[in-house]
């Protein structure tokens, strides 16, 4: 109710990223901001990408939080869809109401940080990688392509944000 209720107040939210897509927006293109905040030029434009179109459509940085509520939604019944056991769900149901009530969802799914909108992406590639493990003794067709959805996830999940590398590394997809 935050989000929709009040304003964003996320400085670097809207000290550099929703600067630099109303540069892009006023501009036409995607460029290189001339100015001596280097933040503007050296920041990983996932949630920028994301933020562009609803800047652009309503005019205002209101709706920016959807960007992160959206995911925080469905970050509970994507882990449902892990079947951990040999009774899915069993785990994946409790995890799937626990998870999202963690520190940093609750406080960042009315707002528009970008620390937590890619744990959405990091159980996709998890998902994916474990449907292609499932699914290579069935049909190499549908092993690969979960494989490359998986790989496409976890590029999404470095792509929104540079700090996310390491949790690809550890991962072993």
């Amino acid at each position: 109710m935050g989000g929709a209720i009040h304003a964003p107040g996320n400085y670097t939210g809207l000290a550099y990223r929703a600067g630099r897509v109303l540069q892009w927006l006023a501009h036409g293109h995607w460029f290189w901001i001339d100015t001596a905040d280097y933040r503007m030029n050296d920041r990983a434009c996932g949630i920028e990408w994301l933020s562009a179109p609803v800047l652009l459509f309503t005019h205002s940085t209101r709706g920016l939080f959807l960007i992160n509520f959206l995911p925080f939604c469905f970050a509970g019944f994507d882990l449902q869809r892990l079947h951990a056991t040999r009774r899915p769900h069993a785990v994946a149901w409790h995890w799937m109401w626990l998870l999202p009530t963690g520190y940093n969802f609750i406080l960042q799914a009315g707002g528009i940080a970008n620390d937590t909108f890619p744990a959405v992406y990091a159980l996709a590639a998890v998902d994916f990688a474990l449907r292609a493990v499932k699914s290579r003794h069935l049909s190499p067709v549908t092993c690969h392509s979960h494989l490359w959805h998986s790989l496409l996830a976890a590029a999404l999940l470095t792509g929104a944000k540079a700090s996310n590398l390491p949790l690809l590394l550890r991962g072993r997809l």
